[in-house]
């Protein structure tokens, strides 16, 4: 039994690192910009606060775009919804796009760009739309069993959601998705139809 335990806490630590890994990276370069080619200007400050605080332990590398995207604003959007899951689309808050130059590096500021794996695309100046999912409830625990640190069954009834922000990054020239990620934010306190 104990063996069944140990190997079933290692395939989910496993899992666990892998979509930590993706959802989290290192450090964001001091060179953050707020591009002007965005549908930023239709979001909230506090908004763009959150994805510059949210991307702020990520390996993750923003500078402005210098040249026209081959894909347009709107297309970036349609094909992020795609692949966002349909409770993420109809519960967003927002949806809102920036065009920028992208840059990842998984080992932090001074690592190699990272090349997505099955490629030869090194993320390194990519030009990319970033498509963020503002306010809507991301599955951070897939189905099935869940264990906690020591290794114990958690009860079903635990929320396997977390309210955060979704990005799609998505190249913005081929149209291809290259990488998502998505980090918490403070769910807002309701009451009357008003945010506290």
């Amino acid at each position: 039994m104990n063996k069944k335990v140990l190997i079933i806490s290692v395939i989910l630590a496993l899992i666990i690192g892998v979509c930590g890994f993706v959802a989290v990276s290192a450090h964001t370069s001091p060179n953050v910009v707020s591009p002007t080619s965005s549908s930023q200007k239709y979001s909230s400050n506090n908004d763009m606060q959150e994805f510059y605080r949210g991307i702020g332990d990520f390996s993750i590398e923003i500078k402005a775009a210098d040249k026209t995207p081959t894909l347009t604003e709107e297309e970036a959007i349609e094909i992020a919804k795609k692949h966002a899951r349909r409770r993420i689309r109809n519960e967003a808050k927002s949806i809102t796009a920036m065009y920028v130059k992208l840059t990842d590096r998984p080992g932090g500021k001074n690592s190699p760009a990272l090349i997505l794996p099955g490629t030869n695309i090194v993320m390194e100046d990519i030009p990319v739309w970033i498509v963020t999912f503002h306010g809507a409830d991301i599955l951070y625990v897939g189905p099935g069993l869940m264990l906690n640190s020591k290794g114990e069954h958690i009860a079903p009834n635990v929320d396997p959601y977390v309210y955060g922000d979704l990005n799609v990054v998505i190249d913005a020239n081929t149209g291809d998705v290259l990488e998502g990620f998505s980090y918490n934010i403070p769910k807002p306190c309701w009451k009357n139809d008003t945010v506290f």
